[in-house]
């Protein structure tokens, strides 16, 4: 079905929102950063110049990276989830020592975040995107970037894939106390 690697890029632009301003030609071997869907065309490596069909992007400064989103005043955050050091999978929650390590799942959010809402370490939280809602823990951690939500994935009781949607890239979340 696929007679190169342009056709599978080809392909897989059509599917994921975030590749569609992409060119496979841009790529060169190396890649390319990207600005976010609904925002400026793509950049590449900081190489490109402004106004053209390429964007140079400041990598040191991770706003340049968020995506524009029509929900943005009703979900504030945007949610990231991914593995956690002491928790990877169905094994590691059979485990004793890795569940004492971390024994449920948790939303991670900036200390600035956190005090924006009066929320502190350990309080109850309602995570709500537009799929789906989850109550956990919260985390608060100085130095995470403001406006991110980390949820890892992996527990059983908290489903986090249900908070995305195909085609909707991102999902956009908000967190309230419980």
């Amino acid at each position: 079905e696929y007679k190169s690697a342009r056709d599978v890029f080809e392909e897989i632009r059509k599917e994921a929102p975030g590749y569609q301003d992409i060119s496979f030609d841009s790529l060169n071997n190396t890649g390319v950063l990207v600005k976010g869907h609904g925002a400026e065309k793509q950049g590449s490596r900081g190489q490109g110049v402004k106004g053209s069909s390429e964007t140079k992007i400041n990598p040191s400064n991770p706003r340049t990276l968020e995506p524009s989103n029509p929900y943005l005043d009703d979900y504030p955050f945007l949610l990231i989830t991914g593995n956690h050091l002491f928790h990877s999978g169905r094994l590691s929650q059979k485990a004793d020592v890795l569940k004492r390590l971390l024994p449920e799942s948790f939303v991670e959010i900036s200390d600035k975040d956190a005090a924006a809402l009066g929320i502190k370490e350990g309080d109850r939280v309602i995570v709500k995107g537009k799929h789906h809602e989850a109550v956990l823990r919260v985390r608060v951690k100085q130095g995470s970037l403001k406006g991110t939500a980390f949820i890892p994935e992996n527990f059983e009781d908290v489903p986090v894939n249900c908070f995305f949607k195909k085609g909707e890239g991102i999902p956009r979340v908000k967190i309230s106390k419980q």
